[in-house]
């Protein structure tokens, strides 16, 4: 799931809401009086490492050890994290060595050479069997054209592939050079049936002279003879390379396959000064220092798992695989998936292509997404971190920075545990996760784009349809109406999103609306954000992060 790209992160909180449109990309945090609070709640420390205040959601541990020992340290604690019933998933990392750490340097660039390689190697493979299938994909086109023409019974065509391909190579005595002498001989051969052996029966048939029915005669018992031999060797041959052609096409697709982990362990070896935000922490940093032999390893993983509020007298929880509240509801779908600007769909514009053009509420490829995310929730498949009947979610940004430093007196390493925890809503959470597949999806296109499978990630029969219409009969209607214009208008910020699905403060108003009284809250989650959400939720939840993580790593740093 390592792709170069932005995450969908969290952003301040807006609390004016002429300033919503206006927001970053990603979700705003609800703070005390944001807007939002009701239809979602996104909390949790939003400061840089170096600038984060005391906050019980905010954790930063440092260790110093002999070679190997931080290694140990990170695989003992994320082994330990999938058993408190989290999900964990690697989201970025990269690799930085200087060049005077020459064993480790030689090594790290040997295996990606090797890896270069190996890649190289399965393009070249892969790009064979896709010309080997384009080739036999041709026959089998040809071959099944021939097909119909024996199963539909047109003797008109199989006398005309007769005249054009065989009969022509006859010389003097082909019929294309006969009709100088019998101009009409063509016409009358394709009139013939197979019943024709007799030459006073065609001349008296077609009313010619008996020459030209002899002629006809013996073209049509040649004829015969050549179908029935021509059939029986297009038959055999149509199935050999309708097994062929499914062969050539599985191997496009083991190709692929086979190069995914390749390619993976290949974009994870990145060096560091290939990105733009490691490239300004190298510059800053204290150890990359020139002339040291050092290495630095940057790595950000994901956890999430339910969490239940922290209450006097528990109420019983009913476990059931439908979902108590739609966490995919329209304030979620416009302003965190689908807004060209502000959500998902900003970073992967893919999500907003037609999955069914017409049908009515599952327009976008991103809720077709949703749609399969949520019946895997709903199956169990992403149990235990994740089930319907849970409201919210403890979800961890883990930064891991692993230093290793080599000097003439010895050798030692060093690693940085920073993590922070935020408390998600089930539709937030749900947005993630979403994130998460999305992070999948880019890496299959990517290897489709080196494959020639794709070209800028859209196939090439679309490309071709898009540049010419005409050639596809793709109906000016459908050129400037329907859901092709909405995407369109979209993309192109015409129109906001809310144009086409109503008015965009409709969840946005405050609970308390001077001058009304209202009798139910605002959206279906927490919104009392210092009683309920505080107290309830951000209280217990830091507790429990600070003694279970925090302390998990102290004990096995011997910090006590």
């Amino acid at each position: 799931m390592i792709v170069d790209k932005k995450t969908f992160d969290m952003t301040w909180g807006v609390k004016d809401s002429a300033k919503w449109e206006n927001r970053g990309l990603g979700v705003p945090t609800t703070a005390k009086d944001c807007l939002g609070l009701g239809y979602y709640v996104a909390v949790g420390p939003m400061s840089p490492p170096e600038t984060e205040v005391a906050s019980n959601m905010f954790c930063q541990i440092n260790y110093t050890g002999p070679p190997g020992s931080c290694s140990d340290l990170l695989y003992k604690f994320t082994f330990q994290i999938p058993k408190w019933g989290y999900g964990i998933a690697k989201v970025d990392e990269w690799i930085e060595v200087s060049p005077t750490n020459r064993e480790y340097y030689d090594r790290t660039l040997a295996m990606k050479d090797q890896l270069s390689n190996q890649i190289k190697q399965g393009l070249a493979h892969a790009a064979t069997a896709v010309s080997d299938f384009e080739l036999v994909n041709h026959d089998v086109r040809k071959y099944k054209e021939i097909m119909g023409y024996f199963n539909d019974k047109n003797e008109h065509s199989l006398r005309a592939m007769f005249i054009d391909q065989i009969d022509v190579h006859n010389g003097g005595m082909a019929m294309v050079q006969m009709v100088q002498r019998w101009s009409t001989l063509i016409m009358d051969f394709q009139q013939l049936t197979d019943d024709d052996i007799s030459v006073d029966g065609i001349a008296k048939r077609l009313k010619i002279p008996k020459a030209e029915a002899v002629i006809l005669k013996t073209k049509n018992l040649l004829y015969k003879e050549w179908k029935k031999l021509f059939k029986t060797a297009t038959v055999s041959r149509y199935e050999r390379l309708l097994a062929l052609v499914h062969a050539r096409e599985k191997s496009i697709d083991e190709y692929k396959e086979w190069l995914k982990p390749y390619v993976v362990r290949f974009k994870r070896l990145r060096a560091g000064h290939s990105d733009k935000d490691a490239r300004h922490d190298m510059l800053k940093s204290f150890v990359d220092i020139t002339g040291q032999t050092t290495f630095t390893n940057y790595i950000r993983f994901w956890t999430w798992k339910f969490f239940k509020p922290v209450e006097t007298r528990k109420a019983a929880i009913e476990k059931t695989t439908k979902w108590w509240v739609e966490p995919y509801d329209r304030f979620t779908r416009e302003n965190f998936v689908i807004h060209p600007t502000k959500g998902l769909a900003a970073i992967y514009p893919w999500l907003l292509d037609p999955w069914k053009p017409g049908v009515k509420g599952k327009e976008f490829t991103a809720d077709k997404l949703v749609e399969k995310l949520k019946k895997r929730i709903e199956a169990g498949l992403e149990a235990p971190a994740m089930r319907s009947y849970y409201m919210y979610y403890s979800f961890n940004d883990l930064i891991v920075k692993r230093v290793g430093i080599r000097t003439p007196t010895g050798e030692q390493e060093d690693i940085t545990f920073n993590m922070k925890g935020y408390l998600y809503s089930q539709n937030i959470m749900l947005v993630k996760r979403l994130e998460m597949k999305c992070r999948e999806i880019e890496l299959n296109r990517y290897i489709d784009t080196i494959l020639g499978l794709k070209i800028n990630n859209k196939s090439s029969a679309d490309i071709a349809k898009k540049e010419f219409p005409n050639v596809y009969d793709v109906k000016e209607e459908e050129k400037k109406t329907g859901i092709h214009k909405i995407i369109d208008d979209i993309r192109n910020k015409k129109t906001s999103v809310n144009t086409w699905f109503g008015d965009k403060n409709h969840a946005l108003k405050k609970p308390n609306v001077p001058g009304k009284f209202m009798f139910f809250k605002p959206g279906p989650y927490e919104f009392d954000f210092g009683e309920r959400i505080n107290k309830g939720y951000l209280v217990p939840l830091g507790g429990y992060y600070h003694v279970t993580w925090e302390g998990f790593l102290k004990k096995h740093m011997n910090i006590h």
